[in-house]
């Protein structure tokens, strides 16, 4: 069963895929979709995303 809010966050998730298309590589966005995804449980994906950010941006607490 999914749960609404896991509903609500896959949408938001499809939403930030479409604003990647507009701006790829924007790591705003990419964060923004990370969360979203992490939300929905795909951790995998959420990580994905999240991993090459941390390793250009090794400062930023945006994502570490």
């Amino acid at each position: 069963m999914v749960r609404r809010s896991q509903r609500r966050f896959r949408e938001e998730a499809d939403a930030w895929r479409e604003a990647l298309k507009l701006a790829p590589n924007d790591p705003g966005i990419e964060t923004q979709l990370a969360f979203a995804l992490d939300q929905t449980g795909d951790y995998a994906a959420a990580r994905a995303i999240l991993q090459p950010l941390a390793e250009h941006n090794p400062n930023s607490a945006m994502v570490n």
